[in-house]
C-alpha cells in the first residue's frame, strides 16, 4: 500500500485517508498493543491513542467497532480517577457499538471483553471493590 500523504508529509500520523472496513489490518496491530493497557494507567493512555490513530483511517464499521474499544478504554481512566458516572456513561456507549460484532471482530475476542466488563463494573462500579481489570484478548 502506498504511503498516505497529508499536507505534504509522508506517513503522518495524522492522516485522515480511510481504510476500508474490510481490509483494517492494522486493527489487529492496533489491538495487539491493547491486550496489557487495561491494567495499567499509562498502557491504557498509549492503548487509546493507538487505537484513536487507527480509528480516524477507518470507516464503516470498523470505524464504529474501534470507537466503541476506545470508550471502554476511556472509561476505565474515568474509573480510576474517581469519575463514576463518567465510566458509567462511557462504558454504556462503548459496550452498545461493540456488542453487535460479537463474539469476535478482527481478531478481537469482544465476548470476553463485555463479560469481563459487566464483571468488573459490577465489582469496581457498584460494589466499590478492587476488581482485576477487564481482558482485552486476541482471537
Amino acid at each position: 500500500m502506498p504511503p498516505t500523504h497529508i499536507g505534504g508529509t509522508r506517513g503522518s500520523p495524522t492522516s485522515t485517508r480511510r481504510l476500508p472496513a474490510a481490509s483494517i489490518g492494522a486493527t489487529r496491530v492496533a489491538t495487539t498493543v491493547a491486550v496489557r493497557p487495561m491494567a495499567r494507567t499509562r498502557w491504557r493512555r498509549r492503548c487509546a491513542a493507538e487505537l484513536e490513530a487507527v480509528w480516524r483511517r477507518a470507516d464503516g464499521a470498523a470505524r464504529i467497532a474501534l470507537q466503541g474499544l476506545i470508550q471502554i478504554v476511556v472509561a476505565l481512566h474515568h474509573a480510576e480517577r474517581g469519575n463514576v458516572a463518567g465510566a458509567r456513561r462511557l462504558l454504556a456507549a462503548g459496550r452498545a457499538k461493540v456488542e453487535p460484532y460479537a463474539p469476535r471482530w478482527e481478531g478481537v475476542a469482544l465476548d470476553v471483553l463485555l463479560a469481563d466488563l459487566r464483571r468488573w463494573e459490577h465489582a469496581r462500579l457498584d460494589e466499590e471493590r478492587v476488581a482485576a481489570p477487564p481482558r482485552l484478548v486476541l482471537a
